[in-house]
């Protein structure tokens, strides 16, 4: 019984929410002229988030953060549905904080 109205909580909040997608915030570095997705490198691993919108959020502000203080590499973000990226989507230029015009 318990486990059943806890159930029918989750799923009035998914509903309520109306997008049970989870949104990742994926980040590729060009390396040495390759393009190298962020979990390969300690510390820069994809973030989940419940929203598109949210993640395009936090997607501006990695954008906006890294043309104050470019990183050592040249970076991409991408927002994508469903799990991190694998593989960058192509085709990826090395310029800083590249502005990919429209998320997978």
């Amino acid at each position: 019984m318990i486990l059943a109205i806890m159930a029918l909580g989750v799923f009035t909040a998914l509903q309520a929410n109306g997008d049970e997608r989870s949104w990742w915030l994926n980040v590729f570095f060009n390396m040495n002229g390759e393009w190298r997705p962020g979990h390969e490198i300690d510390g820069w691993a994809a973030r989940r988030y419940d929203t598109r919108e949210e993640c395009a959020r936090r997607k501006a502000f990695a954008e906006t953060e890294c043309r104050k203080v470019p990183l050592d590499y040249p970076a991409v973000w991408i927002c994508s549905p469903d799990g991190p990226l694998e593989e960058p989507p192509p085709p990826l230029q090395g310029t800083y904080c590249w502005d990919v015009s429209s998320d997978r």
